[in-house]
């Protein structure tokens, strides 16, 4: 290994370690404002079930303000009442399931109308009383949806984000420890870095794919969850909550959408493969390969093959970051007429002389080849991609 490649890996090391390190905080955010959602959701239904509802008295309601240091207003309404249970007299200030300053709509201005109403009127207000300890008592039981919908957008955002990144660090951490040995017993042939690469059978990499739909499906729906309780009564009573909560869960059922498809193409072709006559491919040399899918291709579809080589370059850092992709070079064949299950779909063509070979050590300048497989069917559609090592070796293949 030169000093290039070995200053190369151990960059590519230090960066993943930083990249695991920075996507920490994000994850714990989102995990963390996901729980504070299902917190106040159970946590009010366990009040509204198992704690008494007693009438309580307003002594005393403020509605305070706090001016943050960027300029914004957040208000906060303070309150205390007296309430009697059991021939006891109890006092409480706590007003709601999670205290705080807020500006997320008019609940806390309204609040504080209606409490001081109370007070002045000296008509007495609902209170539900700890019976376990009559010393605990809330005013308002009830999750507000407008803070559900804050967390839950916080919580998907960063959750995404912080749990995807620190995913794919590991991922990538497993992939290195799995190719380093490889690598060292093969230092002059990158085309058996990759255990996928071993044989000329290549295997469709949908396994991935499915766990990856699979986990954000089900982190949406539990980041989510509680909300669609909520949208019957944000209906109800109006106003312009009504169409931020709808368009949150409309875009929840697109993505959900999106993952359900891919999940239903991944079990539906799982087994798919593609055979060739020898791996790796060679620039100017044939490419021979056998096409193989579990599913039946009926007669009035088009199955679409291709070979492509495809050139991708990233440039800036940060936010700034871009990857543009091009293809360089495709070879296309068509199939039509009824395909059975296990059929052998021949695919022939010759490689050109000047084609580059796979990218394997430049992650910001790479050329990818990938054997593709399209066509429009009824249900989910085919869409199938191997990825294909090329270099620069071995002897001359004839036709």
């Amino acid at each position: 290994m030169n000093f290039t490649t070995h200053a190369r890996r151990r960059g590519s090391i230090k960066g993943g370690i930083f990249l695991a390190l920075f996507s920490l905080p994000f994850a714990a955010v989102g995990v963390g404002m996901t729980v504070w959602l299902w917190r106040d959701v159970m946590l009010s239904r366990e009040i509204k079930n198992q704690w008494r509802p007693v009438p309580a008295v307003v002594k005393d309601v403020e509605l305070e303000r706090h001016r943050g240091s960027k300029g914004g207003t957040t208000y906060e309404t303070t309150v205390t009442y007296a309430y009697t249970f059991e021939g006891r007299t109890y006092e409480s200030s706590r007003l709601g399931l999670s205290g705080g300053a807020d500006n997320i709509g008019d609940y806390q201005q309204k609040l504080y109308a209606e409490l001081s109403h109370s007070r002045e009127t000296e008509r007495p207000v609902e209170c539900r009383v700890n019976p376990a300890d009559p010393t605990q008592a809330v005013l308002r039981p009830d999750w507000r949806p407008e803070m559900g919908l804050f967390h839950a957008v916080f919580g998907l955002v960063f959750g995404a984000v912080g749990l995807g990144l620190f995913s794919g660090c590991v991922a990538g951490a497993i992939s290195g420890l799995r190719t380093a040995p490889l690598k060292r017993r093969h230092p002059q042939e990158p085309w058996l870095w990759r255990s996928e690469w071993q044989s000329p059978v290549l295997l469709a990499p949908l396994g991935r794919k499915l766990v990856v739909a699979t986990a954000v499906l089900a982190w949406v729906h539990i980041v989510t969850a509680p909300l669609w309780s909520a949208l019957p009564a944000s209906w109800a009573t109006g106003g312009a909550f009504k169409w931020v909560l709808s368009g949150m869960l409309l875009l929840v059922l697109v993505v959900s959408g999106f993952c359900v498809r891919t999940i239903l193409h991944a079990r539906k072709y799982r087994g798919a493969r593609v055979e060739f006559d020898a791996l790796p491919l060679r620039p100017g040399g044939l490419c021979n390969a056998r096409l193989y899918l579990p599913q039946t291709i009926s007669l009035g579809a088009t199955l679409e093959l291709a070979l492509v080589c495809s050139h991708s370059v990233t440039t800036g850092r940060g936010k700034q970051r871009t990857t543009n992709t091009t293809k360089i070079w495709t070879h296309h064949e068509t199939v039509t007429g009824l395909i059975g299950p296990q059929q052998a779909i021949p695919f022939s063509c010759r490689l050109p002389e000047s084609v580059p070979v796979t990218t394997l050590d430049y992650p910001n300048d790479v050329h990818t080849w990938t054997f593709e497989a399209t066509a429009d069917v009824p249900g989910v559609d085919l869409n199938l991609k191997f990825e294909v090592p090329v270099f620069a070796t071995g002897a001359r293949q004839t036709s």
